[in-house]
């Protein structure tokens, strides 16, 4: 399955909230379309005719079985992947994923190991994080941001 990062619903629309949960929990074949035949095999209506004019797949139950087991994730597997800049070995991970801080007891924050790499966008955020300054609101993160300013 595949997910658009950038679908987001509000808190109280429970109809797009509910058609969200109906398309991830979908099942990976409609049962709708799969039929049993008296001979013993399955055959699966297709949902557009295909352009050699086929609107069934034929197949013995073990061969469904089959084409179906590989859908089924392994245990313990991660069901989330990361790519792009998140992805374990992006080169530039470091600089956009904060690193765990240790609290010292002056208040400062040290990066608990050094990659070695440069500083990271999220600096300003560990510092924050022994202080006993309040962290801005989104709003007023998001102005900054806007405005130019770090």
């Amino acid at each position: 399955m595949s997910l658009h990062a950038d679908v987001a619903v509000p808190a109280r629309d429970r109809k797009r909230l509910e058609r969200l949960c109906r398309y991830v929990a979908r099942p990976p074949i409609s049962i709708e379309r799969l039929e049993a035949l008296p001979d013993g095999r399955v055959a699966y209506r297709l949902k557009t005719r295909w352009r050699d004019g086929t609107t069934h797949v034929l197949m013995e139950r073990h061969e469904l079985l089959e084409r179906l087991a590989p859908l089924i994730p392994p245990p313990r597997a991660h069901q989330v992947r990361y790519h792009g800049l998140l992805a374990p070995c992006a080169s530039g991970r470091d600089r956009v994923v904060p690193r765990p801080v240790v609290c010292s007891e002056a208040g400062v924050t040290e990066p608990a190991a050094s990659g070695g790499g440069r500083p990271g966008l999220l600096e300003e955020a560990n510092r924050r994080d022994c202080s006993n300054e309040p962290a801005p609101s989104s709003a007023e993160s998001l102005q900054r941001s806007v405005d130019g300013e770090s």
